[in-house]
């Protein structure tokens, strides 16, 4: 089937619409973004953590002789899927002694831990925002472990 120059300027006219309409409703907040997740507590059946690990204590900071055993909030997303993900332009602990490879631990150990997501209402699994502590022990190997089963 060919078409003729009119039909292939109509097609075009229609999708160039619908790309702007579509940046419209998007715009609008009327489609959400990619990035977009809820609060835990807004959830009806928040994530349910699944299993933790501990960060394993970096030899850098043990060479310098560094004994760090403070909390560290880090800042995540947990996915429909119940993988985590460190917002990394929200995480930025104060209380980390720069330099030691404390951060990097904090965050390789977060990044493994799993969750039943989030769900609402109807039971459809949603991203969700929360903010999870993390300890420290120079004597942390980086195990992980189960923490509730499904």
């Amino acid at each position: 089937m060919e078409f003729s120059r009119a039909d292939k300027g109509m097609g075009a006219l229609a999708l160039a619409l619908g790309v702007i309409f579509g940046l419209a409703a998007w715009a609008k907040g009327q489609i959400p973004s990619q990035t977009h997740a809820q609060s835990a507590a807004e959830v009806p059946h928040p994530p349910t953590l699944l299993t933790q690990c501990e960060p394993r204590y970096p030899k850098k900071a043990k060479d310098a002789g560094v004994v760090f055993t403070e909390m560290v909030q880090v800042p995540i997303i947990i996915r429909r899927d119940g993988s985590v993900r460190v917002l990394m332009e929200e995480f930025s602990p104060s209380n980390v002694p720069e330099g030691t490879g404390l951060r990097r631990a904090a965050i390789e150990a977060v990044e493994k831990w799993r969750y039943s997501p989030g769900r609402l209402g109807d039971g459809t699994p949603v991203k969700t925002r929360s903010l999870v502590e993390i300890a420290f022990t120079p004597d942390a190997s980086g195990q992980c472990a189960n923490v509730v089963r499904e």
